[in-house]
């Protein structure tokens, strides 16, 4: 993840034109896109568009917890379809 931050804080320290995002998307190393793309949409947003005045993303504002819940959800139904958990999460 911190990987993920530094990559994204140097690609937009350059001016760029056109959709944030896909900008960002084809710049990273493949590693950082993995873990880019397996973050709840909600989250990679906040990566990309809350910024400090410096251009770099602002950490303390991401909701670690409600990252760490959303991620829960998605594995425990990814488990469910595969037969593999039959229990409720209710954070």
């Amino acid at each position: 993840m911190g990987t993920l931050i530094n990559e994204i804080n140097e690609i937009l320290s350059n001016p760029f034109e056109g959709e944030v995002e896909l900008f960002v998307e084809s710049k990273l190393t493949p590693e950082s896109l993995k873990v880019f793309k397996f973050l709840p949409s909600s989250f990679s947003s906040q990566l990309l568009l809350d910024r400090d005045p410096h251009g770099n993303v602002q950490v303390a504002k991401i909701d670690t917890e409600k990252l760490i819940i959303l991620l829960m959800q998605q594995e425990l139904e990814k488990r469910k379809n595969e037969g593999q958990y039959n229990g409720n999460f209710n954070p």
